[in-house]
């Protein structure tokens, strides 16, 4: 019990030695930063207007996009709800790509994250239209529809988020050897 290591304030990346570093969330100050002390654990930080802003923002332009796919595709006559589930793997695939290009490639920033991965990927991806169509779909007695559009869901929105960081670290690899190869 004496082993147990517990996390108390100190960055995970602390905790687990030098040479092991988890990535460090960019929204939240670190516990070494003089503006955190103060803060009790457990307590959230207060939001930056900024961030507010910024999350209203790219939630109205994810909340468009969303419309316009609606628009540009038609739920087919089988009955499959195709705009919700490109709405919904399109942005799990981008919220990959941010993830691995905020957390690991680009410098830290206050907005990048909450514009794109929090409001604009919540604005077009849509959960609860996904449980009423499912929920439509078994009530027209398509039970197999229901359970084939929710596995695609799960299944495909699991591919585009892991689709996503590898292009995210194929591209920015490809970026870091051509800056060292000509000397930067």
């Amino acid at each position: 019990m004496g082993d147990e290591e517990t996390i108390s304030g100190q960055d995970i990346d602390e905790q687990e030695g030098p040479g092991h570093q988890l990535p460090i969330d960019p929204d939240r100050p670190r516990s070494t930063d003089p503006s955190a002390a103060g803060q009790r654990p457990g307590r959230r930080a207060v939001l930056h207007p900024g961030t507010i802003a910024v999350i209203a923002l790219g939630g109205a332009a994810g909340t468009l996009g969303r419309v316009e796919l609606g628009r540009l595709i038609a739920t087919t006559t089988n009955g499959f709800p195709w705009p919700t589930f490109a709405a919904n793997i399109s942005g799990a695939f981008i919220i990959g790509l941010v993830i691995v290009l905020v957390l690991d490639r680009l410098p830290p920033t206050r907005y990048v994250r909450p514009l794109i991965g929090t409001g604009f990927c919540g604005g077009l991806t849509t959960f609860s239209t996904l449980a009423v169509e499912i929920d439509l779909l078994v009530k027209a007695g398509r039970v197999a529809l229901a359970i084939g559009y929710l596995a695609a869901s799960l299944g495909a929105g699991m591919v585009a988020v892991f689709a996503g960081m590898a292009l995210a670290r194929v591209s920015s690899t490809g970026r870091r050897t051509q800056s060292m190869e000509r000397g930067g």
